[in-house]
């Protein structure tokens, strides 16, 4: 009947992890890009040493780039784990896609360590470096010594952590420091001192 035909071509078969988008240019040639459409995902956990706090944001970015692409604030109520999903696995030209968590601002008095890979998930570890002195001051109720050794210790335990020897020309005083202020589970460590052997008659 003189009806003009109008032809289409199709891929036959797709292959697993693509899609086929059908296009004809100006000049009626027919253009078929296939396009990756597989996906990958990328877990973190969040782990603690010292104090926890509230949260933290971490932020999901393909390695060698400073562009976010999600962010995700941890909490203990998610056991501090999260999974980014849903991410492409490639770019267009085919390179497989390295992404990488970053802590998007480490809270004060901690730095940040991060383990991992993609495929076993990705570990943020923040360490608490807090530091605390402890002084002590030797007093004499009678004839003063040449000097006394005293000992630095925990609470509740007999381990010497370090020890001083005081003497006059220190004015019988002296400061422990660089010491951690929190335990590894956060509880704050309470020094005692101790003099380690008491002058015979005192």
């Amino acid at each position: 009947d003189g009806t003009l035909i109008d032809y289409k071509v199709v891929e036959k078969n797709v292959p697993a992890g693509y899609e086929a988008k059908y296009e004809k240019d100006g000049t009626g040639k027919f253009i078929i890009t296939n396009t990756n459409v597989e996906k990958t995902e990328v877990s973190v956990t969040k782990k603690w040493v010292g104090p926890v706090k509230d949260s933290i944001i971490v932020e999901l970015r393909k390695v060698g780039s400073n562009d976010v692409i999600q962010e995700y604030e941890l909490k203990a109520s998610d056991n501090w784990t999260h999974k980014f999903t849903n991410l492409p696995k490639y770019e267009n030209d085919g390179t497989e896609i390295e992404y990488q968590v970053v802590e998007k601002s480490v809270a004060s008095g901690y730095i940040s360590a991060i383990e991992g890979t993609m495929q076993d998930g990705f570990t943020i570890t923040n360490t608490n470096v807090e530091k605390v002195e402890v002084s002590v001051t030797k007093k004499w109720v009678g004839p003063a010594k040449d000097s006394v050794i005293v000992e630095l210790k925990k609470a509740g335990s007999d381990t010497v952590i370090q020890e001083h020897e005081l003497k006059a020309n220190e004015n019988w005083s002296y400061e422990f420091t660089g010491l951690d202020k929190y335990e590894v589970d956060g509880t704050l460590i309470d020094y005692k001192v101790v003099e380690k052997n008491v002058p015979a008659g005192y």
